[in-house]
């Protein structure tokens, strides 16, 4: 099932070889993994569908973090299988 955090959306979820992040007024999104290791960063602007390619990160969980413009965070949770 899809996953709705704050003002962002993604699928699917598990995940394996690509993630969808479907995002409303972010300005930045952080994915790490669970170690806390920053993947990658992403600030969208104006886009609010972005496809992430997840090929090269091992099976397991990952949490992306959403902050927006009132530099309001909210955390999920992501497996990748």
């Amino acid at each position: 099932p899809d996953r709705e955090v704050g003002q962002a959306t993604f699928f699917p979820n598990p995940f394996c070889d690509h993630l969808a992040i479907v995002a409303r007024n972010a300005t930045q999104i952080t994915i790490t993994d669970v170690f806390g290791n920053e993947l990658q960063v992403i600030r969208p602007g104006s886009e609010t569908a972005l496809y992430v390619d997840t090929n090269s990160w091992i099976h397991g969980i990952y949490f992306i973090t959403i902050t927006d413009s009132t530099d309001r965070k909210s955390i999920t949770k992501l497996m990748k299988i």
